[in-house]
């Protein structure tokens, strides 16, 4: 369900005149104009709802996704560079869907593929670690057989120092993580297709991890869906414009115990070929419980309503 929201939106925090037009419920999308009359960022903030930074080039405007998970039956407050505005809501027509779920409303369901998730490393940072490790038996190892007595002992000291230096500086790496799990639900309906990629980000310490926007779907739109209505706050997304107001990322916060979910969503001609990701895989409790409809398996995409 797709609402319009007009927004007005200064560079400079000066007095704001805001018109808005939506009745919704939590978690549904919102189109909002946002207007600057200088170069500089404009930062849109609410309480439970998306958080957007554009970039403006200079005088403008641009309409940009946005959404609450609050309900709004009537004036909702937000913030533009801090300064306080509010948004008034009216009626809106709704987008026709294939299926799956309309809205980016909380749902512990959307998580289930996380249930029994665990996160390895990452090829680059696994390789890192080898190497740091191999080069630093490699000095130890030089160290042992070019010297004798008292050099030997000065020797093996630089060599561990630069040991415990290369694990120093892998360390990091291994900490910031952003491990991911993607999975694929294709509904296909006479000669229309719709494509559901779903994917889950966390971290092994607290981290803010960067999605994205449409994740690598043509034409795809994507939205951040929370698992409990408190998770927003605790996850404070953020999307991130560039200077033309075109979406570019979603940034959220993960902890090892809260992950993020995403939904990136685009529509095609059924019968094409899905697109394909290396760590894509299928979830059939996610779709029995999200798509009410059973599905079959094509490559590493989930299919409902294929023949």
């Amino acid at each position: 369900m797709t609402r319009v929201v007009s927004l007005l939106a200064f560079a400079a925090p000066v007095a704001l005149s805001t018109t808005a037009f939506a009745a919704t419920s939590p978690g549904a999308p919102m189109t909002v104009r946002l207007h600057a009359d200088a170069p500089g960022l404009v930062r849109l903030r609410a309480p439970d709802g998306l958080g957007v930074d554009w970039p403006a080039p200079g005088r403008g405007a641009v309409d940009v996704p946005w959404m609450t998970w609050r309900a709004i039956d009537g004036p909702v407050e937000v913030e533009i560079n801090g300064t306080a505005a509010t948004v008034t809501p009216r009626p809106a027509e709704a987008q026709p869907l294939l299926g799956g779920p309309a809205e980016a409303t909380p749902s512990d369901a959307a998580y289930v593929p996380t249930t029994a998730w665990a996160p390895g490393r990452d090829a680059a940072v696994r390789r890192w670690a080898v190497g740091a490790a191999v080069a630093a038996v490699l000095l130890i190892a030089a160290a042992a057989l070019l010297t004798h007595g008292r050099r030997f002992s000065t020797a093996l000291v630089v060599a561990v120092s630069l040991a415990i230096t290369a694990a120093a500086a892998v360390a990091p790496a291994f900490r910031r993580q952003h491990a991911s799990l993607r999975v694929g639900v294709a509904i296909e309906q006479d000669s229309s297709s719709q494509h559901d990629l779903w994917t889950y980000r966390t971290a092994r310490t607290a981290a803010r991890v960067r999605e994205p926007w449409g994740g690598g779907l043509a034409r795809g739109a994507s939205w951040f869906v929370p698992r409990w209505p408190g998770h927003v706050a605790r996850a404070d997304p953020v999307l991130e414009l560039n200077a033309a107001g075109r979406p570019v990322a979603i940034v959220v916060g993960v902890t090892p115990d809260e992950p993020a979910a995403f939904l990136h969503r685009s529509r095609a001609t059924a019968g094409g070929p899905s697109p394909r990701f290396d760590d894509a895989t299928t979830a059939p409790e996610l779709v029995r419980r999200l798509y009410a409809a059973p599905a079959s398996a094509r490559g590493d995409w989930a299919v409902v309503g294929a023949p």
